[in-house]
């Protein structure tokens, strides 16, 4: 998606200071991109993603429940 990640970040830091991680998703011509970018220790680096795709993985759950599947 994004070859700039030093791009990313100051657009982050500007938006959200203080983020840690980020989920960037976009849906193109080509499909569902995304890509993950993180101000955190390696060491707690693959943690910190699952915890993130957990929740997002909820909050579209929770979105998808309240379509009204019936009107499309």
């Amino acid at each position: 998606m994004n070859n700039n990640p030093d791009l990313v970040h100051k657009c982050l830091d500007t938006i959200t200071p203080g983020w840690q991680a980020v989920l960037v998703a976009t849906v193109t011509e080509d499909g569902f991109e995304y890509d993950v970018f993180n101000k955190m220790d390696d060491e707690h680096f693959q943690e910190n993603l699952a915890v993130l795709l957990a929740l997002v993985a909820k909050k579209s759950m929770q979105e998808l429940e309240e379509i009204d599947w019936t009107n499309n």
